[in-house]
């Protein structure tokens, strides 16, 4: 498997997490950091954006 699973549809995430032998919670980690890394690599913008609502209690705090 490779980084096409963040961004294509494919296996649930607990197929990934047996296939990687790791926690269904580290599953979706990584996913939520490679679509924010994603997110701020198309709109560099975003990344401010995120501070923004995590200030104001709107959002997760960053990985």
């Amino acid at each position: 498997m490779g980084p096409h699973v963040a961004v294509t549809p494919g296996p649930h995430q607990a197929a990934i997490a047996i296939a990687l032998n790791i926690p269904v919670g580290t599953v979706r980690s990584r996913l939520n950091r490679a679509r924010r890394k994603l997110r701020i690599a198309i709109d560099p913008g975003a990344a401010r954006d995120e501070e923004v609502e995590h200030e104001r209690g709107l959002a997760p705090a960053s990985d």
